[in-house]
């Protein structure tokens, strides 16, 4: 498979490039996706400069590339029908744990020879329950989130190869709404905080 990689610090004409890497193992809690297009934002470019070392260490060659865009569906419920019926039945649910934001809905109707359709798309937005914090930023050891239950319900960490880093770090539970967590074992350099409705970057000094 391809990468995105940086060969070096100096001009980025000169220092990245194109490269085949080893397809990587999915792990049972992982999944694996297939990019259609990428690019390079400003950030990369001052990491490439070397304007972030100080930030930053990287071993070269270094993948880049974190956050992605695409469309996945999640199941929020199922409901049995009533089969064959000359009278108009109406079916609901709720999403009990929206995402902040503009979310898209659609309803899939499978029939018991197995063919299924789907409605059209709908899209809510949801206002008021995307409050969360990181502190101190940048930070030595510690950082601190502060969010709602959904937000602070699955945390994990990256780093910037995209290397999954959590066990590397302790959190503890301040209150319902805040989490510390104990960075110190992470060398120098940049890490993503991943929420189940957020991403952040953080400095770890």
């Amino acid at each position: 498979m391809k990468a995105l990689q940086i060969t070096g610090y100096g001009d980025i004409k000169n220092n990245l490039a194109f490269n085949d890497i080893e397809k990587p193992t999915v792990k049972d809690n992982q999944v694996l996706i297939e990019v259609y297009a990428a690019s390079v934002n400003p950030i990369d470019y001052k990491i490439v400069e070397g304007g972030l070392k100080q930030l930053e260490k990287l071993s070269f060659p270094a993948s880049i590339g974190f956050d992605v865009s695409g469309m996945f569906w999640e199941e929020l419920n199922s409901i049995n029908g009533a089969g064959n019926s000359s009278l108009l039945l109406n079916y609901s649910t709720n999403d009990k744990k929206p995402y902040s934001g503009v979310s898209y809905y659609r309803l899939k109707q499978t029939d018991f020879d197995g063919l299924f359709s789907y409605s059209q798309i709908r899209s809510i937005k949801i206002n008021g329950i995307d409050n969360f914090q990181i502190f101190p930023n940048p930070t030595k050891n510690n950082i601190s989130l502060v969010g709602n239950n959904l937000q602070l319900e699955q945390i994990n960490i990256y780093n910037t190869l995209g290397q999954d880093v959590t066990i590397l770090t302790k959190q503890a539970k301040i209150s319902k709404s805040k989490i510390m967590i104990d960075l110190s074992n992470l060398n120098e350099g940049i890490y993503y905080i991943k929420t189940k409705t957020t991403a952040s970057k953080v400095h770890k000094q």
